[in-house]
């Protein structure tokens, strides 16, 4: 699946036409992802939003004692898009799943001036 496949299934961007999900596409960063690793911290300060391209994740909080499973996502699912706006504090910790995950990564400081350029073009 390509990228802007991936994207047109990101509920934040449907209704993008080709040259819109084009500049969105130009900001994603690729990452792989071995099992375990961390993705997002709980508590921690963000400005990122991952979208799941391959493979899976785990999403859990840390409680008093130890950590709790929410949910596993897996590929054209969406980690942390509230970053991109308030780059606020996280509310749970993520990590690849056992078979590891490829991810696409968007940042707030790429995002938000394509996002301007597409708003004012009066198409989004």
């Amino acid at each position: 699946m390509s990228v802007t496949q991936l994207l047109k299934r990101v509920h934040l961007f449907r209704g993008l036409n080709s040259q819109e999900l084009t500049l969105i596409e130009a900001i994603c960063q690729h990452l792989t992802l071995q099992p375990g690793d961390l993705i997002i911290e709980q508590n921690t300060t963000g400005k990122e939003m991952y979208i799941i391209a391959e493979g899976s994740v785990d999403v859990f909080v840390q409680g008093l004692e130890n950590a709790r499973g929410l949910v596993m996502l897996g590929k054209g699912q969406v980690i942390g898009e509230m970053a991109l706006i308030d780059q606020g504090y996280r509310s749970a910790s993520v990590k690849a799943t056992d078979e590891g995950a490829t991810l696409y990564l968007i940042d707030s400081d790429a995002f938000m001036p394509c996002a301007m350029s597409i708003i004012t073009s009066g198409l989004w």
